[in-house]
């Protein structure tokens, strides 16, 4: 390999206080897939230590070690004062302007495309929008899988091969890797069987290939003649998996983003909701989860000032299904995790519940251990696994808000956001006698 040839494929940017969803980025990034190796990625929690110069570090790591840069935008981002992340994204422009092999790549995350435009810090990140490989704001596996690609497509492009033993070995190397990634396909289509209750015998009324053999699935050489781009697409929808994760592309097995959210996107989720229920039929229930032993009054009282540890809230949709051969399962869309502690992330919540309530959607309340939760927030295990192989507690939604029944918790709280609550029922009840549209 030539010498000249940077240590890291990419240097990554961001805020601490990104630092959950940055961890989830560097872990997909740095593992290894199908037919490549695992990224080298600059990240300064690795890379500089205590008493480090970190200007000088960051200046080292970025022009001199990196062939590329990542940059994470997020309104903390966006609003962080720490004089080296703005430098760290200026340099990163700067060097893509003197190198035109030097990418840059931008995860806007939680913001609109209008808000990074506008945003006067940060104006000369307007001027690379166009030569972006991935903007998605509301895929994030799939955007970093886009990135992901390019970068080993850069890395591959660095490569330089020679003939004789080296060719041989890096063919065996590909064959070996082949195999992994087959084994790895057929692994994870059994366990989405497995895990939502499908016995062999009731695999056909999924794969819907008349040519497809079952019994491929333990085996390799028959699978390889048997699987195909339209059935992993197949079985991911029906699923709600993401087909990355089918195709042992990713270890994100459902999706997160803008789509997801419930808060700040009430209206929106109602009607989605609303729609599963009564116009596509699928039987929806609603779970609202938090981690046993949970203290809401403490996160209340602290309001998101960190001297009280975050409780998580996160709500969970779940729809029983049935194939036209009558076999039911159940499947589940998991929206994004928020914080009880935030008073606008708890008010939302339970605007969401009284919408439950009056638009007759039944929910009620999953306690779950932290480990599990945490599953939840990565997306690197089924749900259907979570919910039904874990332990889990009963907590009770509507003590929290309600339009029919007494509230019981956190009253104080209740009277100040019980208008909402109202016009949500209203909400719910245009809907279902057709005064407004659904999606």
């Amino acid at each position: 390999m030539n010498e000249s040839i940077k240590k890291f494929d990419s240097f990554i940017s961001y805020v601490n206080e990104d630092f959950r969803l940055v961890e989830r980025i560097y872990k997909e990034l740095t593992s290894s897939g199908y037919g490549e190796p695992s990224l080298d990625i600059w990240r300064d929690e690795d890379r500089i230590n205590y008493g480090d110069n970190i200007i000088t570090k960051i200046n080292f790591g970025l022009l001199k070690e990196s062939n590329s840069a990542i940059l994470l935008i997020t309104p903390n981002y966006l609003n962080c004062r720490r004089e080296w992340i703005k430098m760290e994204a200026e340099l990163a422009y700067e060097q893509s302007l003197n190198d035109e092999n030097f990418k840059i790549f931008i995860i806007p995350y939680d913001i609109s495309n209008k808000e990074l435009i506008s945003n006067k810090k940060f104006k000369f990140l307007s001027n690379i929008r166009s030569n972006l490989d991935s903007r998605d704001n509301k895929d994030l596996p799939n955007t970093i899988f886009k990135i992901k690609k390019s970068l080993h497509d850069s890395k591959n492009n660095q490569k330089n091969y020679s003939k004789g033993n080296i060719e041989i070995e890096k063919d065996a190397i590909k064959m070996e890797t082949l195999k992994h990634y087959i084994d790895g396909i057929k692994a994870r289509i059994i366990n989405l069987f497995q895990s939502h209750g499908i016995d062999l015998f009731n695999m056909g009324s999924f794969i819907g290939q008349e040519n497809f053999k079952i019994s491929s699935l333990f085996d390799s050489k028959e699978f390889i003649d048997n699987i195909d781009y339209n059935l992993l697409r197949t079985l991911a929808e029906t699923f709600r998996v993401t087909y990355e994760w089918l195709s042992f592309k990713s270890d994100f097995c459902y999706t997160f983003g803008l789509e997801v959210r419930w808060y700040k996107n009430i209206h929106n989720i109602g009607r989605k909701l609303f729609k599963y229920n009564y116009k596509d039929n699928l039987h929806t229930e609603v779970m609202f989860i938090r981690r046993m032993s949970a203290d809401f009054e403490q996160a209340k009282l602290d309001n998101d000032r960190g001297k009280w540890r975050e409780e998580p809230i996160g709500v969970i949709i779940k729809f029983r299904n049935k194939t036209i051969e009558g076999v039911e399962y159940y499947t589940y869309e998991v929206l994004e995790i928020e914080r009880w502690n935030y008073h606008k992330c708890r008010s939302e919540l339970k605007e969401l519940i009284c919408f439950c309530e009056a638009a007759r959607i039944p929910f009620w309340g999953y306690e779950l251990s932290d480990d599990s939760i945490k599953q939840f927030r990565e997306a690197t295990r089924l749900p259907v696994d979570i919910i039904t192989k874990e332990r889990h507690n009963i907590w009770y939604p509507d003590d929290y808000a309600s339009n029919q029944f007494e509230v019981k918790k956190e009253v104080d709280e209740w009277e100040y956001i019980k208008e909402d609550c109202r016009k949500m029922k209203e909400f719910a009840n245009d809907l279902i006698e057709g005064k407004l549209p659904v999606i």
